[in-house]
């Protein structure tokens, strides 16, 4: 069985994206997947300044941030390759 998925590490090496896809019944690839991970241990308790950055950005903007995923060129491009593959293989054939 061939291996569909496809990790690729954030540059801060505290996320990744994990990509998959199945297979359809035709043989096609169906349902592309695109998983976040985050392993920044939350049982310790972040330094006052990064608490404070934090902070300030909710005041500021009102949002609260999430869990980001800074990609280098190179891994971006992987990305999108990727995808652009998923897209190509899915579409229906003649």
């Amino acid at each position: 069985m061939e291996d569909t998925s496809k990790f690729i590490q954030c540059e801060c090496h505290g996320h990744g994206l994990m990509m998959d896809h199945f297979i359809g019944e035709d043989g096609r690839p169906s349902e592309l997947y695109i998983i976040v991970y985050g392993s920044q241990s939350y049982f310790e308790k972040p330094d006052l300044w990064y608490r404070i950055k934090r902070a300030w950005g909710v005041l500021r903007t009102g949002k609260v941030p999430g869990g980001d995923a800074v990609l280098s060129e190179t891994n971006a491009a992987n990305l999108v390759a990727y995808i652009n593959d998923f897209l190509i293989k899915a579409e229906p054939g003649d």
